[in-house]
C-alpha cells in the first residue's frame, strides 16, 4: 500500500516509470539527456519541442515538458520571433503594404508578391508607382527620392538604359508615366529568375515634336486666302446673276412696248387729208367767180 503513495494516478507507473519509490517518495533516476525531477519524477528539461534538432529552438527553457520562451519569442517551441523590423522594408512599411509580418517573417498575401519584405511584385497594382521613382531619381535626379543616400538605400534595382523600348518581353511589365513637361517616359520591370529586379528605360522621354512655326504661318495665310478668293467668287456669282435676271427683265419689257406700240387702237397719224368738192352751193350760193 505504501507505494501507493509514488503514483501520480491509479493506474500509473511507481515513480513515471523514471525513479524508485523510497519511504514513500520517489527517488528519480539520473539521465544523459538532462536533469529527472518532480514527486512523481514527472519532469525532465529535455522532453520538451525542438525545432530543427534545437530545443526550445534555443529561446526557450524546458520545463516540465513544455518550453518558456524567453523574451521576443512565442510558440510551442519558441521559435516564433515578436520582433517586427526584420518585416520592414526598404521604404518603411511593413512587409511593403502586401502582407503581414508572422513570427519575424513577411507572409506576402498580395497576388504576385515575393521577397523577404514582400517588395517584390511586377503584377501589383502600384508596381509602376513605385519603380518610377526609382527611374525619376536613378537616371534624371528628380522626384521624391531625389536625395542620393536615399536614392541609393531604397532604389537597388538594375536600371538598363535603350534607346527603342521593347515591349513584348515575357513576364515584363511595361509602365509609362507624364513627366512636368508633358512628355511621356516609359520602363520595364520584370523579376528575373535570380532574383534580380531589372528595370529597362528609354535614354530620355518621348516628347511630341511642336508644329512649326512657319507652316502653321503659311496655313493660316493660305486660309485666309482661299477664303477670300471663295468669297470673291460667290460675290461674283451673285452680281452675275443679279445682272442677267436685270438683263432678261429688260429685254421683255422693251418687247412688251413695242407690240403695245403697233396694236394701239387709239393711234393717230399726225398727218390728215381732206377732200373738197369743187362745185357746192351754200346757201343758194354758188361758187363760179361771181353771186347770183
Amino acid at each position: 500500500m505504501y507505494l501507493s503513495a509514488c503514483r501520480e494516478a491509479e493506474g500509473k507507473q511507481i515513480c513515471s516509470g523514471r525513479g524508485e519509490c523510497s519511504c514513500n517518495q520517489c527517488l528519480c533516476y539520473e539521465s544523459e539527456f538532462g536533469k529527472i525531477y518532480g514527486s512523481f519524477c514527472e519532469c525532465d528539461d529535455f522532453s520538451c519541442a525542438r525545432h530543427k534538432g534545437v530545443l526550445c529552438s534555443g529561446h526557450g527553457e524546458c520545463h516540465c515538458g513544455e518550453c518558456k520562451c524567453h523574451a521576443g519569442y512565442v510558440g510551442d517551441n519558441c521559435n516564433c520571433s515578436t520582433e517586427t523590423s526584420t518585416c520592414v522594408s526598404d521604404d518603411g512599411q511593413m512587409c511593403s503594404g502586401r502582407g503581414s509580418c508572422v513570427c519575424g517573417r513577411c507572409q506576402c498575401s498580395e497576388p504576385g508578391a515575393f521577397g523577404d519584405t514582400c517588395e517584390k511584385c511586377p503584377t501589383c497594382p502600384d508596381a509602376c508607382g513605385t519603380k518610377r521613382e526609382c527611374i525619376e531619381c536613378r537616371l534624371f535626379n528628380s522626384g521624391r527620392l531625389a536625395d542620393n543616400q536615399t536614392c541609393q538605400r531604397l532604389c537597388k534595382d538594375e536600371i538598363i538604359t535603350v534607346e527603342t523600348l521593347r515591349t513584348d518581353e515575357p513576364n515584363a511589365v511595361l509602365c509609362l508615366y507624364k513627366t512636368d513637361d508633358d512628355c511621356v517616359m516609359k520602363f520595364t520591370y520584370s523579376e528575373h529568375a535570380s532574383g534580380l529586379s531589372v528595370l529597362t528605360a528609354l535614354k530620355e522621354p518621348e516628347c511630341s515634336r511642336g508644329p512649326d512655326a512657319l507652316m502653321v504661318l503659311l496655313a493660316v495665310v493660305g486660309s485666309i486666302l482661299l477664303v477670300g478668293v471663295v468669297l470673291l467668287a460667290a460675290w461674283k456669282l451673285v452680281i452675275t446673276i443679279h445682272d442677267r435676271r436685270e438683263f432678261a427683265r429688260f429685254q421683255s419689257a422693251r418687247s412688251r412696248a413695242r407690240y403695245e406700240m403697233a396694236s394701239n387702237p387709239l393711234y393717230k397719224q399726225a398727218v390728215t387729208t381732206h377732200f373738197v368738192e369743187t362745185d357746192f352751193n351754200m346757201f343758194g350760193k354758188s361758187y363760179n367767180g361771181g353771186v347770183h
